[in-house]
């Protein structure tokens, strides 16, 4: 009876002490104030905290921006942009486009998790690359509904939200890369899944610290094992962060404070949305 009686225990919380940039605006741009926190588009069963540094910028903020905005992405649409961009045009399977080895591997795989490998043929191999990375990061626990991005876009009420992509601009992205790209993806997956949980937890715990060197070195390591990836994070990361940094300088020319939440990845290094913003004139600097 006292068992039954007795309160549930509390969700445990996940602390955390992200990398938080503070970017002004020059008075003749605007003067305005953004926040830029990076994301991890995926969590545990732990409750977010990420401390009072955070949520006094969060507070702050007359309005969120997210790389998309997920709550405006009606499931219906989401099946049409997959049919349009991630599926292979008919008679053309998944069998047609990858080498034989790939093939093997992949219903390899398949088999381990048992899943049926025909539910892959009518897919593009960029598109059965990251199925198996979400498939992968699910078995060990992690959850998209529990990412950073997420946890704001729950906690922003009447706060207005600004996307800087679409999930149709996304998806067509990963659309242009070339086939011969798209399998080296697939493989890559593929030889990494039994890593997949540790690299995983790697990648997490730097964010959590805020250290942006390992972080930076863990996102792009696959580089410096496969240079052909460099068509990858060029089209990924740094023609996007280009993008993303010239929308932010436009939205910092009205004074007002805004919250930035957009992937970790995007944050870092030279070619980051930070040291973007720094070279277009902005006061950029590390919150403490």
């Amino acid at each position: 009876m006292v068992a039954a009686c007795a309160k549930p225990a509390a969700p445990p919380r996940e602390q955390a002490s992200p990398a938080l940039w503070r970017a002004e605006a020059p008075e003749a741009g605007g003067g305005g104030t953004l926040y830029l926190l990076g994301s991890v588009h995926m969590g545990g069963d732990a409750q977010l905290d990420l401390g009072a540094r955070v949520e006094k910028a969060w507070q702050s903020a007359d309005e969120l921006v997210v790389e998309i905005d997920l709550n405006q992405l009606p499931p219906e649409e989401m099946v049409s942009l997959t049919r349009l961009y991630g599926k292979l045009t008919p008679p053309i399977t998944l069998g047609n486009v990858i080498s034989g080895e790939t093939q093997g591997q992949l219903q390899a795989w398949s088999g381990l998790r048992g899943i049926d490998p025909a539910s892959f043929s009518s897919f593009k191999p960029w598109f059965v690359s990251f199925t198996i990375v979400q498939v992968e990061l699910q078995l060990a626990g992690y959850d998209a509904a529990r990412g950073v991005d997420r946890h704001f876009l729950d906690q922003a009420g009447a706060r207005p939200v600004v996307a800087l992509e679409t999930v149709a601009s996304q998806l067509e992205m990963m659309d242009r890369l070339p086939a011969s790209l798209q399998e080296l993806m697939l493989k890559d997956a593929l030889a990494r899944v039994d890593g997949f949980p540790v690299e995983t937890e790697k990648l997490l715990e730097a964010w959590r610290r805020g250290d942006e060197s390992r972080l930076e070195g863990l996102v792009f390591q696959p580089l410096d094992e496969f240079p052909e990836l460099e068509v990858f994070y060029d089209l990924v990361f740094f023609q996007r962060n280009q993008s993303m940094a010239r929308r932010l300088a436009q939205l910092g020319g009205d004074a007002k404070t805004r919250f930035v939440v957009i992937g970790a990845g995007h944050m870092l290094g030279e070619q980051g949305v930070p040291a973007l913003l720094a070279r277009r004139g902005f006061q950029v600097s590390r919150v403490p």
